[in-house]
């Protein structure tokens, strides 16, 4: 099969600048995890907490880029059977990540250089879950393509979608504007390419991607202000690439939530839920006038989060699971359901923080890129951060927490402590740090450091997480 289904510019662009830029090096010492394929994540949202991802479970990666995905996913499930296939129209950026699998030893990853839209003639083996992420907005037809990946999907598997927001990336699509007319007919890359950076460098503060500029690039270690800092668009290796890509990239379609919504619907999905920038979806962060937010409580779902989106208007992609099959989140009324801190975070420290603070008070943690979490002491708050570890059943965390001398003599019921569980729960979810694993599947490996610590002792490294 001659494997043409994709737009020519589209690929000439990763074949010239594979990406994201990644230095198959790095691999000896780091790993890079996306949130989205962390598979507790993955099991609370897609498989009602049920999976352990045995069984031979298949996944597809579908615009693997130069690896990221396939490999975190791969390095999660290293101890198991499961088997990934790569899936790129890029040469360039499958022979980065062929290198960095290389390094890292695996042998279950399958590299297939074409467009997901070649997927119906195939004749593939179907998927339990699909990674596609940064892709369908490059896409001329996003719908021909979310119904090719359902075309592989099983009937309960499910796929990880990112696609970029219309209102959060305003000023980049008036700069993608901007750098069409001045490059206009321009052939050479590169000269695009530095065109783009002079212009970078003479934005007025009134541009209006120069006033959301921090929020799309990471400064360099040595950055102090915007004037003197280089950020992507300076001399570093990886500068070419994130301009091409932000700037210069000849298909570039944005959804708003609205639009996710159709565009899920229309290949006879369903979206399980939007799972980053999860409290931006909601009307209740910005309205606090009770009759107003009253009357929008009121409107389905899909049309307070376009509200929401509208009012914060920084939401830059969207990010969300789509299933064939509806109610498959974990649910935290099963009290069998294991409560998790997903990201690193010390349960420790928050009890350590609570214990000696009186009911009735506010206790305020720092979540890294989600803000400050505050949540008001209950009568059980301080035993439930005492005995959630991720291996303790909401049953057995109960049990516990009858046992403590304090309610020796008035024992509470399970729905007592639950009242307050469920407080920590859906703060902690919102804030996407804490999901739900069943009793029945085993403890996930989740710390980055333990998930690299195989790989660095083997090129004896320092680990850089």
């Amino acid at each position: 099969m001659q494997k043409t289904n994709y737009l020519s510019a589209v690929r000439e662009q990763y074949e010239n600048y594979p990406y994201p830029y990644r230095d198959p090096e790095d691999e000896k010492k780091r790993i890079v995890c996306g949130g989205l394929d962390c598979i507790a994540k993955i099991n609370h949202y897609c498989y009602g907490g049920k999976c352990d991802f045995k069984n031979s479970f298949r996944i597809l990666v579908a615009g693997g880029g130069t690896g990221d995905a396939a490999i975190f996913l791969a390095e999660q499930l290293r101890e198991t059977n499961a088997q990934i296939v790569y899936l790129d129209v890029s040469l360039a950026s499958m022979e980065i990540a062929k290198q960095r699998v290389q390094i890292r030893g695996f042998d279950n990853i399958e590299f297939v250089q074409c467009s997901l839209l070649d997927l119906r003639q195939m004749e593939l083996e179907k998927f339990d879950y699909i990674n596609c992420c940064g892709v369908l907005h490059h896409l001329k037809n996003p719908v021909e393509g979310l119904e090719a990946l359902k075309s592989v999907l099983k009937n309960d598997g499910a796929v990880a979608i990112m696609i970029y927001g219309k209102y959060g990336r305003t000023g980049v699509y008036q700069m993608q504007e901007l750098m069409r007319m001045i490059n206009d007919d321009e052939p050479d890359m590169q000269i695009r390419i530095e065109n783009t950076k002079a212009v970078l460098e003479c934005l007025p503060e009134t541009n209006w991607f120069k006033k959301a500029e921090l929020s799309f690039f990471k400064p360099n270690k040595n950055f102090k202000d915007m004037k003197n800092a280089k950020l992507i668009y300076g001399t570093s290796k990886n500068s070419d690439v994130e301009i091409y890509d932000l700037f210069l990239h000849s298909q570039d379609k944005p959804f708003t939530v609205l639009e996710v919504y159709e565009l899920v619907n229309n290949c006879g999905l369903n979206l399980v839920d939007f799972v980053e920038t999860r409290a931006f979806y909601r009307p209740e962060t910005f309205i606090k006038n009770p009759a107003l937010l009253q009357r929008i409580k009121t409107f389905p779902i899909k049309y307070q989060q376009a509200i929401a989106e509208l009012i914060t208007g920084t939401i830059k992609k969207h990010v969300f699971y789509v299933s064939n099959q509806t109610s498959t989140i974990a649910d935290p009324n099963d009290f069998d359901n294991i409560p998790l801190f997903y990201k690193p975070f010390s349960t420790s420290q928050l009890y350590d923080t609570a214990k000696d603070l009186p009911n009735g008070s506010t206790l305020e943690i720092g979540i890294e890129r989600e803000g400050t979490a505050k949540i008001d002491l209950g009568k059980y708050t301080k035993y439930l951060l005492k005995y959630i570890d991720g291996y303790t059943s909401l049953k057995e965390c109960f049990e516990l927490i009858k046992k403590e001398k304090e309610f020796e003599q008035d024992k509470p019921t399970d729905r007592e402590i639950y009242h307050d569980f469920r407080k920590i729960y859906d703060l902690f979810n919102l804030m996407d740090v804490m999901v739900l694993r069943h009793q029945s599947v085993p403890a996930f490996k989740m710390s980055y450091s333990d998930l690299q610590e195989p790989v660095t002792r083997k090129y004896n490294q320092e680990v850089l997480i």
